[in-house]
């Protein structure tokens, strides 16, 4: 299905709540910088991965490249955090903020949009589903 299917209120819908999403999840990446809340140290990163897999998968659903790809980055590092293979550094969480900061980006740039094709948002926003 094209992107431009799409009604624009859903799209704008999607960004919007994505928006808040990405603010709370820039909030418990940072808590995770500082060592998470007292013997939340799971739950925090199963939050922190189940808010990005939330939003990388609506992204596709809709078709918008841009938001799912900077979301589906922090998923599949927190994939690796999980499993044990990757800690929880100030690298690792510089990384994911900056994935944030960019995820919030393409997410501005959603919620004021006319949504009536890829040449109003540039190529790189769709995903060509």
């Amino acid at each position: 299905m094209r992107p431009e299917a799409f009604p624009a209120e859903l799209v704008r819908t999607f960004a919007a709540e994505a928006s808040e999403l990405a603010l709370r999840l820039e909030g418990e990446v940072r808590l995770l910088g500082d060592g998470g809340e007292a013997g939340q140290g799971r739950a925090l990163i199963d939050r922190v991965f189940l808010t990005f897999h939330s939003i990388a998968g609506s992204a596709e659903v809709l078709c918008l490249a841009g938001p799912a790809v900077e979301a589906r980055f922090g998923e599949e590092t927190m994939v690796l955090v999980r499993r044990g293979e990757r800690a929880v550094t100030g690298v690792l969480v510089d990384e994911l903020l900056d994935r944030v900061e960019r995820l919030k980006r393409e997410l501005e740039r959603l919620v004021d949009l006319e949504i009536d094709g890829p040449e109003h948002h540039g190529e790189s926003t769709w995903t060509g589903c």
